[in-house]
């Protein structure tokens, strides 16, 4: 694993990074929406859910990529 703490980066790759983790966020966010449709909370919120997963999924893996 690599140690990055002492490696300045550019504020491209902060801005890249905080990116990624808000995208990360996003798909947290997505499945517990899913998650709490399936225990009967309503299809509206589970299909919500399930777009926001795959939008953040999608948008993270691009950044990444980047």
């Amino acid at each position: 694993m690599c140690d990055d703490s002492r490696v300045a980066l550019t504020p491209r790759q902060q801005k890249k990074r905080q990116m990624v983790r808000t995208g990360y966020a996003g798909i947290a966010v997505g499945a517990i929406l899913v998650i709490i449709a399936l225990t009967g909370a309503g299809l509206v919120l589970g299909l919500i859910g399930a777009i926001v997963l795959v939008v953040s999924g999608w948008a993270t893996r691009a950044l990444r990529d980047l």
